[in-house]
């Protein structure tokens, strides 16, 4: 969707949008997610034993992440930890990194983002509507013999033929 300009957002607000404009986890690569891991690690201040640990527990978060939150984008979880290190969140991030630890800051951010962007999104103005493409003439012309073809197949049962007539009118007005 595009994100309707004319409206005046905080940083805040802001980066919420551009979070959620980014790569959904289900569009993601592991190489995407361990990069992200990374940073997680370095904001949440976890202590690692060996490299080796954190690669295996970055692959079992990641197919975790994937069945419970595909549509989240991997910015999002990134926002979401940026803004818990500022305190914003009432989930406090630990020295740990984990499957529950990153859910729970994931539904807490949600609730962030609902009182940040709720009224925008609930007014839909958030997002420019988009019109639809105009159709070309050859289209206009299938679609109309479309309707047509189906109408006289109705037309067959009965009464059709007075809303046929209403239908038309209203469609050629």
């Amino acid at each position: 969707p595009k994100v309707n300009e004319e409206l005046t957002l905080s940083p805040s607000q802001t980066n919420i949008v551009q979070a959620m404009k980014g790569t959904r986890l289900k569009d993601s690569t592991m190489v995407m997610f361990s990069r992200l891991f990374n940073d997680l690690i370095i904001l949440s201040g976890m202590k690692t034993e060996s490299r080796d640990e954190v690669i295996e527990l970055c692959e079992i978060t990641y197919k975790f992440m994937l069945k419970s939150h595909p549509n989240t984008t991997i910015e999002e979880i990134r926002e979401a930890y940026t803004v818990g290190k500022q305190g914003k969140l009432e989930t406090k991030i630990f020295r740990e990194l984990n499957y529950a630890s990153i859910s729970d800051v994931l539904l807490d951010y949600e609730e962030y983002k609902k009182e940040q962007i709720g009224a925008y999104i609930q007014n839909q103005t958030l997002f420019k509507k988009e019109e639809p493409e105009p159709l070309s003439e050859n289209d206009a012309r299938k679609a109309l013999y479309e309707f047509f073809k189906e109408s006289w197949v109705i037309a067959s049962y009965g009464d059709i033929d007075r809303l046929r007539g209403v239908i038309v009118y209203d469609y050629l007005k």
